[in-house]
């Protein structure tokens, strides 16, 4: 757990600092994808494997896989050697309609499972799809600390640097509000130094318009960042309703 909370806090200044995020080895949760071929040959006493999932076109690809990657630690055994059955089943026998291979990959896990000490049932299929939407709500809620975090800590140090700027064009124009007021001897050295200085305030002045755009930039990248995310959950969310769907339509009265 604390390396995990390392990885997400070091996460926070890759995504900030526009590094590459780091690739996240993702196991898939699709039953419609290709199975590896270790599957139908894997020692009983070992756990399976499920097979990557190619996120969709339209959603973040870095934030799909890291989501992925902890739907997967919540993965039980059964449920993933249910996923993996399927992936089997769908590649060999296309043609069956789609009760039939539900029924199949089902079936062919419990006996798998079994030899393992573990019961694959409907309801432990159900109960893990609850699960996962747990873990999609524990993600969602680190997600907006963590961008909210890297948000605050990019606008304060841009906030305090319009600040310095702010306050040396304020010192300036005290500076020429006092030059004004000398005697009249020194007119000559007082409008070159006017001079001076108001071309310096109009260079600072530049300076924190470029600065003050630069957060509406971060305002701008937290929504957009917030979107491409809400996108990839959405994308999970809609895979795993769909796949609750068919379990309630398929494996409901299967014993």
């Amino acid at each position: 757990m604390a390396d995990l909370k390392k990885l997400k806090k070091a996460a926070i200044e890759i995504f900030w600092k526009e590094k590459e995020q780091p690739r996240l080895e993702p196991i898939g949760l699709d039953p419609t994808l290709s199975p590896l071929s270790s599957v139908a040959t894997a020692s009983p006493a070992s756990a399976p494997v499920i097979q990557p999932a190619a996120a969709p076109v339209e959603v973040d690809q870095a934030f799909y896989q890291a989501v992925e990657a902890e739907l997967n630690k919540a993965m039980d055994t059964d449920a993933a050697e249910f996923y993996n059955q399927m992936a089997v089943i769908n590649e060999k026998f296309p043609n069956l309609d789609e009760p039939t291979r539900y029924q199949l990959a089902f079936h062919a896990a419990q006996t798998a499972v079994k030899a393992r000490g573990v019961t694959l049932t409907f309801a432990g299929l159900l109960k893990t799809l609850d699960r996962l939407d747990q873990v999609l709500d524990v993600e969602k809620r680190e997600f907006k600390l963590q961008n909210e975090q890297g948000y605050q800590a990019n606008l304060g140090q841009v906030r305090r640097k319009s600040q310095e700027i702010g306050e040396g064009i304020q010192a300036r124009e005290s500076r020429l509000q006092a030059i004004e007021k000398e005697l009249e001897s020194f007119i000559a050295a007082r409008n070159a130094e006017k001079k001076k200085l108001e071309e310096e305030r109009s260079q600072l002045i530049s300076q924190r318009v470029v600065v003050e755009s630069e957060i509406n930039q971060l305002e701008r990248k937290k929504g957009e960042r917030e979107v491409r995310f809400n996108a990839a959950l959405d994308a999970h969310q809609r895979r795993l309703n769909q796949l609750r769907q068919n379990l309630q339509m398929h494996l409901k009265s299967v014993k």
